[in-house]
């Protein structure tokens, strides 16, 4: 027999709104990295990561990504809070674009 969480609501699931959503004061801080993992000659993979802290951050893709010797990780630019919450990112995550 299983218990219920008390969120069902039918069909689909429960939602809440405005849990993803940026303060509008914070949609254009900056709230982590794009990255670059350039793989010589031409390879190039870029990813959204939610860390201030640069040294962090390439820690992070590092640990979270497969990057072999003499891949180059280089920071592309800041990322704003909005880009990353519009990704689904929580501090820490690391999320491939494109």
């Amino acid at each position: 027999m299983q218990q219920s969480s008390g969120l069902e609501n039918g069909p689909d699931p429960a939602h809440i709104g405005g849990m993803k959503e940026p303060k509008r004061e914070d949609i254009d801080k900056q709230g982590g990295w794009l990255v670059r993992v350039r793989t010589p000659p031409s390879l190039d993979r870029l990813f959204y990561v939610y860390e201030l802290d640069w040294v962090k951050a390439r820690e992070l893709v590092k640990a979270k990504v497969p990057v072999d010797d003499g891949e180059i990780i280089e920071a592309v630019g800041p990322a704003n809070v909005h880009a990353l919450m519009g990704n689904g990112m929580k501090p820490g995550d690391v999320f491939q674009h494109g």
